[in-house]
């Protein structure tokens, strides 16, 4: 039976991640947690005091499905991860990125309830083309927000878009990808396949390691980047001893 929207609380926007499950976040080092969730919570902040974004946001939340919204919030915190590791990503940039993460599926909001429900896969040809227009229908809903500019923009309009030219709406390939949104088309992969596959992320690591076909799909620095958010830091007090 298709779940329905749930009867949502009001959205914190001091603490995004509250309420998704532990398992989740299983095996990233607690200073990759903190440090990604921190930035998390910058950017729900920014959205929060942007006004009439602040309310599409909140609309947007009490109007998806629970799995879809967490989602959202899962592939925030893993573009936070990811960039961690990426010496480029600037404290604007970084917002943006996590600005535009967490807007990233506005455009789900104009897609029929009944598509919403329903896995990418088992969408019909004709499901699926209407599908593939949530980025495009996204991205015009948001011109009319003098708070996004255009780094937000290309995150939200651009972030199914994969480096072997296999995604959409437009097909790009490698550099036509705005670098930004490299990082948020690999941490919706990731985030999606936790949230609908509920598999752990090291297991979910290991099976994406070892498949061609999928990490052809993203830039190779965001691949290491991503296996670096579960690798633990060297204790700093224990450099020198030998």
């Amino acid at each position: 039976m298709a779940e329905s929207p749930p009867t949502v609380k009001e959205f914190d926007f001091q603490n995004p991640l509250q309420g998704l499950p532990p398992e989740y976040f299983a095996g990233v080092p607690i200073e990759v947690l903190r440090a990604a969730g921190l930035a998390c919570m910058n950017a729900s902040k920014t959205i929060k005091s942007s006004g009439d974004l602040k309310k599409t946001f909140v609309l947007y939340q009490q109007e998806s499905p629970k799995d879809e919204f967490n989602h959202v919030l899962l592939a925030t915190f893993y573009a936070a991860a990811i960039a961690h590791s990426l010496d480029w990503v600037g404290p604007k940039s970084l917002e943006r990125l996590l600005m535009g993460c967490l807007l990233h599926n506005v455009g789900m909001m104009k897609l029929p309830a009944a598509l919403r429900q329903k896995h990418p896969s088992k969408l019909t040809p004709e499901e699926e083309q209407i599908y593939h227009q949530h980025p495009r229908v996204g991205v015009n809903f948001l011109l009319q927000f003098s708070s996004v500019d255009e780094a937000l923009r290309q995150v939200v309009y651009q972030h199914h878009e994969h480096a072997d030219g296999s995604g959409f709406p437009n097909r790009l390939t490698n550099l036509k990808i705005y670098p930004l949104a490299r990082v948020a088309s690999l941490a919706t992969y990731f985030a999606y396949a936790l949230v609908h596959e509920k598999i752990a992320p090291i297991v979910l690591l290991k099976r994406f390691m070892t498949s061609r076909a999928e990490m052809v799909k993203f830039d190779p620095l965001n691949i290491r980047a991503l296996v670096k958010v579960f690798i633990k830091s060297e204790d700093p007090k224990k450099k020198g001893k030998g």
